[in-house]
């Protein structure tokens, strides 16, 4: 009887051993990252009731498509996110080609008035590195809704971000395998991982020469018959004029009186100049961020590419800096400018 315990005990150890020994054979497929660790950046968003929070953290990754530098001090960064955090979009974010906002916060000196104090009261801005255009990254930062410009989704504003490999679909890669930049804390460079491709290179065949008949002809150039003819325009009018280039589009916001008395009419001018020239018939909206609420009026360019609407101000706060956001579409392109008002 013992003798028959002791054999079956053995065989129990061996069947274990080969348990163990399938396990270690099985693909192992890293966990998905959940931590994510917001900062005090927070605390320096100028005009916060803009952006509506939906989540405090989030974590995504995709292509960089286009770095703006911005007149409140942050970057504005479009990125073309993965599939799986597609769905993070909101329809609004096909005025910015379908990609993902990301900001990270006063890494640059500010001209835009409300945003002056703010970014001046940052101990900490992020020093970068920055993502660039190409790069593929994967960011972590606060998920909002940019109110000021249709509900279009953000990271607003950037945490930290890494350089991230691209995957082929059949990689499994953890997001721990590479490092987040952190805002505080200086990393040594490293090289982005690169997967080979078996894209092929591309050979030249050369073209016969022309018969003794033929004789070159010049191809009639195609004309454009979807966007204005633009004009040449003077000087946009108002106050607290700022101006925001992208290429050859720029747009320049302005308001009639920088100091007005409340009851008074405001009127806010917007111009759209396209290699110096203003381009007509484009829808403006603008949208107005008082202290308690927030307003909006709307116009359409003229043959000088300029556009104003007014509104009432009310009784609105004294001293308080009133932010206008005025968006002006182009082209299929959202393009977009700020002024302000402080009433006296």
């Amino acid at each position: 009887m013992r003798q028959i315990m002791l054999r079956l005990l053995l065989l129990g150890l061996i069947g274990l051993a080969i348990y163990g020994l399938a396990l270690s054979t099985l693909p192992l497929t890293a966990a998905p990252r959940t931590d994510c660790t917001s900062n005090d950046q927070d605390n320096y968003v100028y005009h916060p009731d803009r952006l509506q929070v939906l989540d405090q953290c989030l974590t995504m990754s995709g292509m960089v498509a286009n770095v703006i530098e911005e007149d409140d001090g942050d970057l504005h960064i479009r990125v073309t996110l993965d599939p799986p955090y597609q769905h993070y979009l909101t329809s609004a974010n096909a005025n910015q080609h379908g990609d993902l906002v990301v900001e990270p916060v006063c890494v640059i000196s500010p001209t835009y008035a409300p945003a002056i104090p703010v970014c001046a009261a940052d101990p900490h801005p992020m020093s970068g590195p920055f993502p660039s255009i190409g790069q593929h990254v994967v960011m972590q930062g606060r998920y909002v809704l940019d109110l000021e410009h249709g509900g279009w989704a953000e990271l607003h504003p950037l945490y930290q971000w890494s350089d991230a490999p691209v995957i082929t679909p059949t990689a499994t890669i953890s997001p721990t395998a590479y490092p987040l930049y952190l805002p505080y804390i200086q990393r040594a460079a490293f090289s982005p991982i690169m997967l080979p491709t078996n894209t092929p290179t591309p050979t030249e065949t050369p073209l016969p020469p022309p018969s003794p008949s033929e004789t070159p002809s010049s191809t009639p150039r195609p004309t454009s018959t979807n966007s204005p003819e633009p004009t040449a325009v003077p000087q946009p009018p108002g106050q607290n004029l700022l101006c925001t280039q992208q290429g050859s589009i720029q747009l320049c916001a302005s308001v009639s009186n920088a100091s007005p008395s409340q009851n008074s009419t405001e009127t806010v001018y917007g111009r759209l100049i396209d290699n110096g020239r203003g381009v007509e018939s484009l829808p403006m909206h603008t949208v107005w961020n008082y202290k308690t609420t927030t307003s909006s009026c709307d116009g359409v360019t003229g043959s000088d590419g300029l556009a104003s609407c007014s509104r009432n101000i009310g009784r609105a706060s004294l001293g308080y800096t009133v932010s206008i956001g005025v968006q002006v579409t182009y082209n299929g392109t959202l393009y977009t400018a700020r002024t302000s008002f402080t009433p006296q």
